[in-house]
Formats: structure tokens, sequence, C-alpha cells
């Protein structure tokens, strides 16, 4: 009769068992130093070992010659406990877990063995006794004869009484590590002469979760099909997925594109894949991106191509989809699972993928949230898009002349863009139908004697066709419309060159003409430029050379400080990871002044959220300097760097999602439709 490979190479010593040195050798010091406790309990998930070191230890408290504290298997007594001594009573308290067996146990215990030294009772699942039964049994656990050892074993130490664990030597049995399991694996594969693959090995160890029994099982009928067993073998005895198909379903998900999804589960359905086997997996494959993203590789248990493949999805990735996708995923496993009998399985897996591909049909916090942060990107096109926009004027140059076209824009056109945002007279109904190219020739009409401002970020002016004279309708958001380009440099207030000569952009204010408020007039920048030249004018005429001289360094190192800015980052952009390894190679003073700032990658530029105490450094030109130069040496290249009047506001699942949004496009004079 063929034995099972799990029976055949059970262990038969404690060296023989991998992964719990922990136990195994608390076990032989006690045979050896003959501290033996009357009763022990086992506890562990399947297929650790549990079994398999209670009979051990029953042959070694009895063996007549033990080996550092296991059995030798050659005395008299080992081979009679082998021949299945009647001393040695194993019982499976999930078939025997009445009163009636408890007391027939207690009835024996007061009789000594025959063939051996201790009468040995084990209880597998001792969890499974009924109520009585455990209080049947406690006083013979607490006191039994000097001749009796109890081992309870069980896979729910926490459905045991406290009354039972206290009275036992409990031992926790860890999950096999697979880098042994493969290993062992290997070695039986050498011994039955069979081919079996090193990456073959792994996947079984891996698809057996911590469960030796397990893995010899998947192995054994791997063995029925081939003796030569690969991967793609083991993937198909074992009804498990390739990887390939999980990165289709993430990469489904992340191009929102449920057709792909569905493509992928019907391909493993036609090639006989379990549906569970396949969901139990794709949750696994999302704690792995999840791991990527937020811990890095440490954890994930996967080949080279498999990583290089988490690495590249994780940059697409947010960790709130990717937790959103894990709570969905967790949400539906228990009712595929119980739904496979009735045939519906498929049904709801497919339920699932489009649920992961289609973020519209989700209502929780984290999925309106994404929804927003894509309106808000289409507004944000909306109000600085080209050709939709009368655009601000770009930031003045040295020589205090309009940097672009060197032209101003007219008053009319200011007035009728005003006009076509407050609605309030028949040219804003007129405006509405020009099409979007006349109202940007309208912007840049260059007119003598007018002076003009640049907008300040969210007061721009907006000239969009529409259909209807009521006012702008921003239709549903659907997931096709693609997102929109990043703003442009000239949308930050003060614009990224010069930062030294423009001045700080003065804060709007309103005043009440006639009902309508309108913005008041910053200073010009012309004029700006043309004091920064006179001031250092002013400077070069100083008859002191060496005053020249000193004044001359310090802006030398002043031009290189780090500007302030005014802007606002959205708030799902999270901080540079590589901030604290960019500090930790500046000077201490200035590592530790630097040390509570943080930072912020946005648009291919970093904004750094300084404090009071940090301030100073960065205006510093030398330390910015400094600064810019260790960015270049961590980051590989060369990066614009801003100060950021104020930290980015934190986003919480509690907060209003939708105000914001709302009063945005209000502030642009869009009306828009909620659905």
């Amino acid at each position: 009769m063929y034995l099972a490979l799990y029976r055949k190479y059970r262990p038969v010593t404690f060296d023989d068992v991998i992964s719990q040195e922990h136990i195994t050798t608390t076990l032989k010091n006690q045979i050896s130093t003959g501290q033996i406790a009357h009763a022990y309990l086992f506890t562990g998930t399947r297929g650790t070992g549990k079994t398999s070191c209670a009979k051990i230890m029953a042959k070694a408290v009895n063996c007549l010659s033990p080996k550092n504290g296991s059995p030798c298997g050659e005395c008299a007594s080992c081979k009679a406990i082998e021949e299945g001594s009647t001393d040695i009573i194993e019982i499976d308290a999930a078939s025997n877990n009445g009163v009636d067996n408890i007391r027939q146990i207690r009835d024996e215990v007061i009789y000594t063995p025959i063939d051996c030294k201790y009468k040995v009772y084990i209880i597998d699942e001792v969890h499974m006794l009924s109520a009585g039964a455990f209080n049947a049994l406690l006083k013979t656990l607490e006191e039994p004869p000097s001749h009796v050892i109890f081992i309870l074993a069980t896979t729910e130490y926490y459905k045991v009484p406290a009354t039972i664990l206290s009275r036992c030597q409990q031992f926790l049995f860890s999950k096999i590590d697979s880098v042994q399991s493969a290993n062992r694996l290997l070695e039986i594969a050498q011994k039955e002469e069979l081919t079996l693959e090193p990456e073959a090995a792994e996947l079984i160890a891996r698809l057996s979760d911590g469960a030796m029994r397990d893995a010899l099982s998947l192995l054994d009928q791997c063995v029925s099909v081939s003796r030569n067993i690969d991967e793609e073998l083991v993937r198909q005895c074992s009804g498990a997925a390739e990887s390939e198909y999980l990165f289709a379903v993430s990469r489904a998900a992340l191009d929102k594109n449920p057709a792909a999804a569905l493509k992928v589960l019907d391909g493993l359905i036609v090639k006989g894949k379990d549906i569970s086997r396949f969901i139990e997996e794709l949750t696994a494959h999302y704690r792995n991106l999840m791991l990527e993203k937020t811990v890095g590789e440490e954890l994930i248990k996967a080949s080279d191509s498999e990583l290089s493949q988490y690495r590249s999805q994780c940059g697409e990735y947010s960790v709130r989809e990717i937790m959103r996708h894990i709570d969905l995923i967790s949400d539906s496993l228990d009712n595929i699972n119980r739904m496979k009998q009735t045939g519906q399985a498929r049904l709801l897996a497919e339920q699932l993928l489009i649920r992961l591909t289609s973020p519209k049909l989700a209502n929780d916090a984290s999925a309106l949230a994404s929804r927003i942060e894509a309106l808000e990107n289409r507004l944000d096109s909306l109000a600085l898009g080209e050709g939709s926009v009368i655009k601000p004027n770009k930031a003045s140059d040295r020589d205090g002349s309009y940097a672009q076209t060197g032209k101003k824009p007219a008053d009319n056109a200011e007035k009728q863009a005003e006009t076509l945002l407050n609605g309030k007279t028949d040219q804003a109904d007129t405006a509405r139908t020009v099409s979007m190219e006349n109202a940007k020739d309208k912007a840049n009409m260059p007119t003598e004697g007018t002076d003009s401002s640049p907008a300040k970020e969210g007061q721009v002016y907006y000239a969009h066709q529409s259909e209807t004279k009521t006012g702008h309708i921003l239709a549903a958001y659907e997931d096709e419309i693609p997102l929109p380009p990043p703003p442009p440099e000239e949308a930050f207030d003060g614009g990224y060159g010069y930062a030294d000569e423009i001045p700080r952009a003065v804060p709007f204010k309103s005043k009440t003409d006639g009902g309508n408020e309108k913005p008041a007039v910053k200073q010009s920048l012309s004029e700006a430029a043309e004091k920064s030249k006179a001031k250092s004018a002013s400077n070069d005429t100083s008859n002191d050379t060496g005053i020249k001289s000193d004044k001359a360094e310090i802006k030398a190192k002043t031009d290189r400080s780090i500007p302030e800015i005014d802007f606002a980052l959205p708030q799902n952009v999270g901080p540079l990871p590589q901030w604290q390894e960019i500090i930790s190679g500046m000077a201490v003073r200035i590592r530790g002044l630097l040390k509570s700032s943080q930072a912020y990658l946005y648009d291919g530029k970093i904004y750094i959220s300084a404090t009071a105490s940090s301030e100073n450094v960065l205006k510093d030109g030398t330390k910015a300097e400094a600064l810019r130069q260790r960015v270049k040496d961590v980051l590989g290249g060369e990066m614009e760097m801003f100060v950021l009047k104020a930290a980015p506001a934190v986003q919480t699942e509690q907060a209003d999602l939708i105000s914001p949004f709302l009063e945005k496009a209000k502030a642009l004079g869009v009306n828009v439709t909620v659905k």
C-alpha cells in the first residue's frame, strides 16, 4: 500500500522538526535533565509539527538511552512504541468530546504502564471537548499520577478554558519558514529520485502558507502527474493563478478597464482555475503592493522579475487606492467561498472585478476623495488650460519688460472677462458663444496707456462656450476623461525666477461697488524692477570699496537662497521619501534645524514646509546652495526648490470632501451640478 509523503517523512527526532527550534530545544533540555512536566499544551496552525512533536516527546520520555534529548529508536521501549504500545494513547477530541470519554480516561490513569516508564495521553484538537468534559478533566490534569503525562494539541487555543491553560506548559508553534520548507522539499525529492526545480519548490512552500503537511501533500499530487516537477505543473495541480494574471488585474484597475479584468477571469476559469484560490492570491498580490509602497521589499516573498513588476506598479498606485482594493477583495472573499456550492462564485468574482476597475461605483470615503480629487484637477484644467482662460501675464524680467510677448493686455478685455464671470449683463450671454480661440486673442490684444497685473491663483477669468444661457454646468465626472496636465509655472504667485527682485504679492482686498466685488490691483512688476535697479545703482556708487566688496559678497550668497512661495499643494501629495536622507548628509547644525521640516515633490519641483528655526537656513545663500547640491547627489539631478508659507492641509476621512471643491468652483464662476 502506498504511503503518503507526509506520513513517510514524518519527523522521528526533534532534530528533524524544522522552524520550531524554540520548542524542540526546550523539550530536549527537559528530557536531558529529567525535569519533565505532567501536562503540555501545543498550539499553532495546521501542519506545523504539533502532533509530530507530541509523538517524539512520548517516545523520548520512555527511551532507555536518549541521545541529546531525542529518542534513540533502537531500545526496547522505542521499538514497542513504534509497534503500537498500549501505554501511548492518542485521542481525537473531535469525535470523543463527551463527559463519558473523559471519565474513562480518569478511571484508567490509576493503572501503571505495561511496556514503558510513562503512560502518555495525546489529546488532539482538545478545543473540541464539551464544557462538561473540560470540567471532568480538571482535577486529573492538575494532579495526575506520577506515571502519567498529558500532551494536548489544538489549532484554536483561545477556545480552551483558562482553567485548563493554567495547568499546562504552553508551546506556540510558528508557521514553517518558506525557505526551510523549500529546502526540505528538495531533500525529499532527492530521496524519492524526483526532478524538482527550485522555483517549483519555492512556489509549493508559498502556496502551503507555512504548513509542511500541505506542502508534502501538494508535492505528492504533482508526482502523480509527472516525476519532473516544474513551476507550471505546480500551478496546474494547485489551481493557482500565474503572477501575470494577478498583475494584469491590478493593471486593469489602474487603467479603469473592467473588460480587461473580466477577460483575465474568464481565461482562468476556462483553464480550470479555482475562483476562491484566485481571489486569495489576489489578496496576497495587493498585500505585496501595499508592502512595496510602504516598507519596501524586505517582507515580500517573490522572484526578482515579480519584484520588478511590483516596483513598477507601485509608482502608479497610491496607498489609499491599494487599501480600498484590499477592503473590497476581503469583503467579497467570504461570500465567494460561501457561494461556491451554488455556482454563483463566478458572478460574485465578476462583480468584485468591476468594482475594482470602476471607482465611480464605490461610495466609501476613500473612493469619493479620489473622485473629488479628479474633479478638482479637471476644474484646474478649465481654469488654467490653454484656450479656455484669459491668462495672467508672466513675471517681469530683469529689464522690467514683459517676458513673453512684450505687450500688455487691454483694459476692455479684463472688463469683458469680468462681465463673463459675474454673468450680470447681456454681454455675458454673447461672450459665452464666442469660441475659445477668440477669447484668447482678445486677452492678448495690446492697448496703449493701460496697465494690468498678474492675477492671483484662483482669481482667473473664465470664458468658455456653453449651450445654456443660465450659467456653466460641469457634468458629472466620468472615469473615461483623462486627467489634466499639471499647472504651468506662471500659475504660481510670484513666478519661479528672480525671486529676490520680485516683491511679495499683495493679498487681494475686496471693496463693494454697486454690489459687485472686484479684486484690488497689485503693485506693478515693472515698477518693482525699476526700484530694484535703482537700489542696485545706489549700491554701486558707494565710495567705500570695502563696503562694496562686503555687499557684493552678501548679495552673492543671498542670490542663491530658496524663495518663499504662497502655493497650496494638493492634499494627495505625499512627503518626499528621500528628505531625511537628503538632510542627513548636511552639517550637524543644519541637519538639526532642518530635521523638523518636511518636503514635498510635486510637478518636478520640491516644496519645503519649513519651521521658524529652519527658515534662516533656507534664506542663507551658502546653506541653500549646499542643500541644492545634496538634493542633486541624492535625486540625481538639479531640482527647483521653494519654501511654502503654510504647511499643506491634511485630509481626513471625517473631513468635508465636497465643500472645498464647490467653493473653488464658485470662485471661478462655475456652477457645478453634483450627481
